[in-house]
């Protein structure tokens, strides 16, 4: 990371000595935690002059339910509640992201895998970066609850910068 912290520091440098201005565009994704909270400041700080894009994702959980009968989990469908109070998530993120950034050219909500969302937005919007952050979880609870992060470093067709939550020793 502070490899290509130090390579867009230097690519700016250069075209402010040039006197160009690099339009670039930086998908920032944006959801309720602390470490996309933490990933905006950094976007905002390393890309001032970028054309900022906010995306944020509600995720589309099912009911699952078991079979009684040894046939397994499946899934039966999504609670109107559920959808909403998720878009409602994703909404007050991009607010809180807004009131950071100040300035953007494009905000959005969609509803999805977070992960595949953020990537399908990277190419619909021809991204130049993704900033994404990056959450302290356990083995365990990655089990459950997979990492969009990694899903995004896997999938997205540009460079993504991944700003890992700061965590606080007592």
């Amino acid at each position: 990371m502070q490899e290509l912290i130090q390579e867009l520091r230097l690519l700016r440098f250069r075209c402010r000595i040039a006197g160009y201005k690099p339009s670039m565009k930086i998908l920032i994704a944006v959801d309720t935690g602390s470490a996309s909270h933490e990933a905006t400041l950094e976007a905002k700080h390393l890309f001032p002059e970028a054309e900022h894009i906010i995306v944020s994702a509600a995720s589309i959980a099912p009911y699952m339910a078991v079979d009684p009968l040894g046939g397994g989990v499946f899934a039966m469908g999504q609670s109107m509640d559920s959808l909403n109070s998720s878009e409602d998530l994703a909404q007050e993120a991009l607010t809180s992201a807004q009131s950071v950034i100040g300035k953007s050219s494009e905000d959005s909500v969609a509803l999805g895998n977070p992960g595949q969302v953020i990537c399908d937005q990277a190419v619909e919007h021809k991204a130049d970066v993704i900033v994404v952050g990056r959450s302290s979880k356990n083995w365990f609870s990655r089990i459950f609850d997979p990492s969009v992060s990694e899903y995004v470093i896997a999938h997205a067709p540009c460079p993504v910068l991944v700003v890992r939550e700061q965590i606080v020793h007592p």
